[in-house]
Formats: structure tokens, sequence, C-alpha cells
């Protein structure tokens, strides 16, 4: 490879993984780049799930904090990844309290205990590119500064979602943290060489509000497979398997359980049957548990490693993905591409998409896909997938066709080289 060489450098808040949404992003972009070149700063308690001959440095407030009660001017840790991890995460609501949290953390992290640290952590390293995944903490983007001030790159800066054009909360502090947020990414944007987004909603979207050129980076997921993931479905199941991955935060959950409704009244009526499995890292309450079991319809199976996510994929006949038709959570979710979408693709299986036309995800997979806009169609749009195999057939066929226009090996690897040529 041409750039096989050059060292890059990841800030972001999420570390490399293969099984979390924002870190199999990064491990997708990357792949090819010899592990040993790619180094981290990421600014949370997880532990990478990438490689052990990657390099890591991990800063957080809780770190921060202790080092302020020990009276210790030093709050960075390197750490070693640890593989074949499984994450699990709590489903939370975004509320007054919450915004407020998030404040007082950014007065946490301009205590400058991390910059003596991740100073000398920087120091006799050579770095060709800085690769800076910019979230909604403003304190990112101080680590970013700091950084290039340290340290003579290229650098580019990536967005994987939206956080200041999607009002979900008009509180005083969320209108305080979006204004303080909007200024920060005002205030960076000229230190980089370029900027990627996630989705085509979001170029548009930002090239108005900011004035800046950018390119769409998509997830991408592994190499597709040849094998018999490609066969057409098995006409003469008498029960078609139906598999959700993923998330269910931003009220995905309730339309998982709408359409467990309605395949239970399919299944009460036809004779070809079709079963919801849900599988998601996240800690759900009992309350969503119970919501998602419909005997004889779904099954919430918890969560899975990397290596099982695509057996399971393998064994279903229907990839489902969804999102909520909440106001709130068309808001927070516009501009998003779901990690899933490029892993659904890769299987070879057709796709079925529940979720309003509005969100970026939705619309990409409208082209091809089995989408339903209307949840009050839902029974019958999901009765001609379950029953017409002609109909779900040409799908899955339209879905291994727009897996290669859109994340083949060769697109992720021109992506790549567009990044490390900057």
């Amino acid at each position: 490879m041409k750039y096989a060489n050059k060292k890059i450098l990841i800030i972001s808040h999420n570390p490399l993984s293969r099984v979390n949404n924002n870190g199999k992003t990064l491990v997708s972009i990357f792949e090819g780049v010899p592990e040993k070149n790619i180094y981290q700063i990421y600014l949370n308690t997880d532990i990478p799930d990438y490689s052990k001959d990657s390099h890591y440095l991990q800063i957080n407030e809780k770190q921060i904090i202790r080092s302020i009660l020990k009276m210790k001017n030093f709050c960075c840790n390197e750490v070693e990844a640890t593989l074949g991890l499984v994450s699990s995460a709590t489903i939370k609501e975004r509320n007054f309290a919450n915004h407020t949290k998030r404040l007082l953390r950014e007065c946490v992290w301009k205590v400058a205990l991390w910059k003596s640290g991740l100073k000398s952590w920087l120091s006799n390293k050579q770095f060709d590119v800085v690769f800076f995944v910019a979230g909604d903490g403003m304190f990112a983007y101080d680590v970013y500064r700091f950084v290039m001030q340290n340290v003579s790159a290229k650098s580019c800066m990536f967005f994987t979602d939206d956080y200041i054009i999607g009002k979900t909360s008009y509180s005083p502090a969320a209108c305080l943290r979006r204004m303080l947020l909007k200024r920060k990414i005002r205030k960076t944007l000229p230190s980089v060489n370029d900027l990627y987004v996630i989705s085509d909603e979001m170029q548009k979207a930002y090239c108005k509000l900011f004035g800046v050129d950018s390119y769409v980076i998509r997830n991408f997921s592994v190499e597709k497979k040849e094998t018999d993931a490609e066969i057409q479905s098995d006409i003469q199941s008498e029960c078609l398997t139906m598999v959700y991955a993923g998330g269910l935060h931003y009220n995905r959950w309730k339309v998982l359980k709408q359409i467990a409704k309605s395949l239970k009244e399919i299944n009460d009526s036809e004779k070809r049957k079709c079963f919801l499995k849900v599988y998601s890292s996240q800690n759900l309450s009992n309350k969503i548990v119970e919501a998602i079991n419909l005997d004889g319809a779904s099954e919430f199976c918890g969560s899975l490693s990397a290596s099982q996510i695509a057996e399971i994929y393998a064994g279903a006949d229907i990839l489902l993905h969804v999102e909520s038709f909440d106001s709130n959570a068309i808001a927070s979710t516009k501009y998003s591409f779901s990690t899933k979408i490029p892993e659904y693709l890769s299987a070879g299986k057709c796709v079925l998409a529940v979720g309003p036309a509005e969100v970026a995800s939705i619309r990409y997979l409208s082209d091809f896909a089995c989408v339903i806009h209307d949840d009050t169609h839902l029974t019958s749009a999901l009765k001609k997938m379950i029953l017409d195999d002609d109909y779900r057939n040409s799908v899955q066929n339209a879905c291994t066709v727009h897996y290669e226009a859109d994340f083949s090996r060769a697109k992720q690897k021109e992506c790549m080289e567009h990044i490390l040529s900057i």
C-alpha cells in the first residue's frame, strides 16, 4: 500500500473497538493501516478492543478528579487492548439534569492537570495525520488543540453525529451547551486540512451552517464473503428469522414492540410465520425487555461478540433496521448513518427498515431495501415481505448490489488513502 508507513493519531471519545459503534467505525476506516502505526487518545473509561500492537492513551474526568484529590499533576494512562470484549451500556434519557452535569463536566476538564501527561506521551512521537473525531464534549476540542500545538502533522475532523442542529431539549443548560459547542467548532475548523461527515444530509446541513466543504465517510464493514449467505432465501421454510442487532436508545425499542405485535398477528393467521430476534449490548430495563418479548413473535436475546454477530446474520432471512418516529429522536438521528447498515448489506440478506423518511439512514435504504415509513401500514407491509418470496429475494439482490457500490474494500481503501494523503 502506498501509505503503509504513515503514522496516524486518532483523537476520539471512544476507543477503537470491533463491537461498539464509534469504535467500529474507526476500525473500518483504517483497516489496512499497520496496527503498530495507529495511535489513539481517547476520553472515556472503556478499554480498547482492537489490537495489542496499537498504542492507546486514556484520559477521562475520573482520572482528573482523582489527581486533584491526590494532588498529583498527572492523569493520563497508557492502556493495552483487551480483545473479545462485549461491552454494555445503559439506555439514558436526555434531560435538564443531564445537560447541567455535562456543563459541570466541562469545568472539570478546564483544570489543566491532563496537559503534562499528554505532553509527555506526545514527546518524541511523530505523526503524519491527526484524525479528530469531534463529539459533543467541548473538552475534546481543547485536547485536539493542545495536541496540534505539540506535534507537526496534517489534521482532519470527522463528525459521526449531529450535536448542534437537532434540538432535543430547550432547557437553558441545553441551549447554552449547543451555543458553546457551535462556537468551539467554528474556532476549530480553520485549523483542519479536511472535514469529514457521516451522511449526505449532514454534508449539506454543515456546509450551509459553517460555509465549508466536506467529504462523506460512511461506515464500512467487513469484506463481503462469497458464501451461502448469497443464496436465495429458503422458500420452503415455514418460519423465517428476522434479526435486529444494535442500540435500542432513542426509543427504537418502541418500534420493535410494534413490529412484534404485527408479527404476532401475522403468525396467528398465516401458514408462513416470522420470528424476530433482538440483540443488544445495552442494559435494558425490565419494562423494555417485557415490551420486546412477545410469545410466538419476538425475543430479546442479549449481547453478541463481534464473531457471533456474523454468524447470526448468516442464519437470518431478514435483517431489520429501525429508527424511532418520536420527534426528539428524529431530531437526534436526522443526520446520522447507522453502523449496522454496511454490516447488514455485507451479509447478503434482505434488509427491512422501519422509520421516518427524514432520517439519513432510512432515506439511504429507501432506494433499494424494503422500507416502511408509515407505522400504520406495518402489518400489511410485513405480510408482503414474509409471504412474497420473489419480492424478498429481489430486495436481497438489490442490497448486495449496493454493498458493492458503496461499502466494498475498494471504497474503504479509497477513503483511507484520501485521509492519509492530505
